[in-house]
């Protein structure tokens, strides 16, 4: 009987597709039976409303649809000045909202259609609520002025706090005490404990969770505009959807703001406190907390622009909000609910709402907003707690184009804490693995994890990532002066990455591409000179892969000939070379030749050749990598092993000139380890020689208790860069932000099948 219940409501807007005249907004008895009093569920609106049918309306008769929009807003409208406690109201309300889910987007996808949304509400027409016709707004109300978009994001606030509808009654304040949902304050019905409301906290229906979802998904769809517009043309900040959500001016706004963030933060995925709770997850809460994350994200990175005709700045009491939080409670509320959230669904084996995404934004404004809230994460010490999710989703999505956003989120994240010297000094913390994150097994510190989660990164060969080249090097570069200890394997890869970007295929390839050699160069004096005592894993693998700062040193003190920067430039911008944890061998011959074992071998060869020698004084520039791709200066019998860094650059893009190197080759800060090598190297392989040392353990061990006091350069200031946000980066996250909606909302389509412009949807076929 249900089931041909919904078929019989659901019928009239097949016939009001058919329509090819305009039936009058004051056809009460039509429309009325178009949005009925039985429930009708969303996948039978979605199929009976389809794009098609949708668009053959705004083609035929493009007045039906127009009415059919304003009937609902004047319903939803009408059902807010009413205590909204009759159970037909409750339904029309929900069909309603559902219907307007379904054809917002088909009318936000055309331009010509813009207008509409911002055209006075009508004022005097009838709706009928619960067979009471009402009129919404009355005539001579003081709603005249206000636009159609406004009028429905009120409506919407209004009916999340309705006592019955979406929210438990309270005795504080009774429903009695009200004439209707519009007049009720907020606050008492606030949806969840944390900052602003600290009184009880029960875990709604389903009945009233499926209304705040509908709600809320409507909500979200209202302020999906930018997903129409091309990323040349998109203006994300003159929105004016979220302007007017994000203003503050609506009574129930701060209720609202504080409800959906403390309901992302608060979720509780071990049952609410009850036994064997965990077993039985409430899957429609979990999906009104992944909306209420989804609407964080994009709140919280609107970033309104000021009208030219408008004398004062529109403000996001939303980001405010969030950015005024000061109470160290509040804090400690914040900083854990992130941490369960982004590490429960990496640790537990159990359905966790997806909002990863909007915690890793919100924590990237808060850093850059809220002072106070810095100096409590970086004081708790619960930071490197947060930032090792961060870590995870940059390894793990470094090759997935989908979620490259995500990656740039973590980066930025990562460079706004190196900028902080109380943070530099945690990462010297012992690391213990509370996730797994395949990077190459090492004990150390939280250091040495970023090292490696960053070589992974820049070794990859996703095209897309190079725009953070300067960005990761930029975080190595902020706290190389105060990691005390680096591992072995970390200092390996870091040398392994100065290897590569040295390289005269990488040099040569792009005219910013020896900006790279400065920030590693600059890791490598701080370490030296601000660590020296506790990094004898650095100095050694410095002196064992010599051979690659002679190299480059060959090329500071050697004249440029354009046909070999042009052999250099026309070669695939590829880098092959000894894997990063191998030696280039010495040719046979040299003095004092010397077997290390060495731990770091994993081609199945345990001894390697090891000779240490002063640099030379005159090196010569090697020649141009040959076609086959072997790397000058290695001269070992090992099989190379190929590895990449991505380049955009294309043959005879960038020539390198004379005039070109000159402007920075001279300015290497090469000297500190030019001078290491030169005070080191003689005694290593003194050690070698006298003692027949063969284990690295017993060469390292000499350097730990070696000094290079009053041997090295006057040590150079501490130069620590930070990030600056750039305007661009809007429209970037904003298209982020919008494929995570599009994608999540399939289960019925919201989006999809609409003429998304702001980025490119692939459909791929199952097999």
């Amino acid at each position: 009987m249900g089931a041909t219940v919904t078929k019989e409501a659901a019928a009239p807007i097949a016939q009001l597709i058919q329509a090819k005249e305009a039936v009058s907004i004051q056809d009460n008895e039509f429309w009325e039976k178009v949005i009925p009093s039985t429930i009708i569920v969303p996948e039978k609106i979605f199929t009976q409303a389809s794009q098609e049918g949708v668009r053959t309306i705004k083609q035929d008769c493009p007045k039906n649809l127009a009415t059919l929009v304003r009937r609902a807003i004047l319903k939803l409208q009408a059902a807010s000045r009413t205590p909204c406690q009759i159970p037909t109201t409750k339904i029309q309300v929900t069909n309603a909202v559902r219907m307007l889910t379904k054809i917002i987007p088909n009318m936000l996808e055309d331009p010509a259609w813009d207008g509409f949304w911002w055209t006075p509400t009508p004022l005097g027409v009838v709706v009928n609520i619960s067979g009471e016709d009402i009129q919404a707004p009355e005539a001579g109300s003081n709603q005249q002025q206000e636009p159609l978009a406004f009028s429905l994001l009120s409506a919407i606030l209004d009916l999340l706090f309705v006592p019955g509808y979406t929210v438990e009654p309270t005795r504080a304040a009774p429903i009695s005490a009200y004439k209707s949902a519009h007049d009720m304050p907020g606050e008492p019905f606030m949806w969840s404990t944390g900052i602003g409301h600290k009184g009880k906290f029960n875990v709604p229906s389903v009945k009233m969770a499926t209304a705040r979802y509908d709600l809320l998904r409507l909500l979200l769809v209202c302020i999906s505009r930018v997903m129409y517009q091309s990323a040349q043309t998109a203006e994300p900040e003159a929105d004016g959807w979220l302007r007017y959500l994000t203003a503050g001016t609506h009574a129930k706004a701060s209720a609202f703001y504080l409800s959906i963030f403390n309901t992302v933060l608060s979720y509780d995925a071990f049952g609410w406190n009850m036994p064997f709770g965990s077993w039985f997850p409430d899957v429609e809460y979990q999906q009104v907390v992944e909306a209420c994350g989804d609407l964080v994200g994009v709140l919280v990175d609107f970033r309104p622009r000021q009208n030219d005709d408008s004398d004062s700045a529109p403000v996001n009491h939303f980001a405010n909000t969030i950015a005024s939080i000061s109470d160290d409670k509040d804090f400690d509320f914040v900083v854990k609910g992130m941490v369960a959230m982004m590490m429960g669904p990496l640790q537990h084996n159990r359905r966790y709402p997806v909002v990863h995404h909007a915690l890793l934004i919100t924590f990237w404004r808060l850093l850059d907003t809220n002072e106070k809230f810095v100096s409590y994460v970086l004081r708790s010490g619960e930071v490197l707690e947060i930032i090792t999710p961060a870590l995870y989703y940059i390894h793990e999505y470094r090759l997935n184009h989908g979620q490259i956003g995500l990656v740039h989120i973590c980066v930025y994240i990562l460079l706004i804490l190196s900028g902080r010297r109380n943070f530099s000094v945690r990462l010297n913390k012992e690391y213990e693995p509370t996730i797994r994150i395949p990077v190459p097994t090492f004990e150390g510190n939280y250091g040495d994890l970023i090292l490696l989660v960053i070589h992974s990164l820049l070794t990859s060969k996703n095209p897309h990532l190079t725009p953070l080249y300067e960005c990761l090097l930029t975080i190595i570069v902020n706290i190389s002066p105060y990691m005390k200890r680096v591992s072995l394997i970390a200092a390996n890869k870091l040398v392994h990455l100065f290897e590569v970007f040295s390289s005269p295929r990488f040099l040569f390839a792009k005219e910013r591409n020896h900006h790279l050699i400065f920030f590693l160069l600059e890791s490598f004096n701080n370490l030296i000179q601000y660590q020296f005592e506790g990094n004898q894993h650095l100095v050694y693998v410095v002196i064992r892969r010599r051979q690659i700062f002679t190299r480059l040193m060959g090329i500071a003190s050697s004249p440029l000939m354009e046909d070999e920067a042009g052999a250099a430039t026309n070669a695939v911008p590829q880098v092959v070379f000894d894997p990063a944890n191998t030696v280039p061998t010495t040719p046979v011959g040299q003095n004092h030749p010397a077997v290390v074992r060495s731990s770091l071998k994993k081609d199945g060869h345990d001894k390697e050749h090891f000779t240490v020698q002063a640099p030379p004084q005159q090196p010569q520039l090697p020649p141009a990598p040959a076609g086959k791709g072997k790397a000058s200066g290695d001269s070992s019998g090992t099989p190379p092993v190929q590895e990449s860094v991505a380049s955009a650059a294309t043959p005879r893009e960038f020539l390198p000139t004379k005039k070109w190197m000159d402007g920075w080759r001279t300015k290497l800060p090469l000297e500190t380890i030019n001078r290491l090598l030169q005070v080191l190297v003689p005694q290593v392989e003194k050690l070698c020689a006298d003692k027949g040392v063969t284990d690295e353990a017993e060469i390292i061990e000499f350097l730990k208790n070696g000094t290079l006091v009053g041997l090295l350069p006057v040590p150079h200031p501490i130069l620590i860069r930070r990030h600056q946000s750039v305007p661009h980066c809007t429209v970037w996250f904003s298209s982020y932000l919008m494929g995570v909606l599009y994608l999540r909302y399939m289960e019925p389509p919201i989006w999809h099948g609409t003429q998304v412009r702001l980025f490119k949807v692939k459909h791929v076929q199952e097999e």
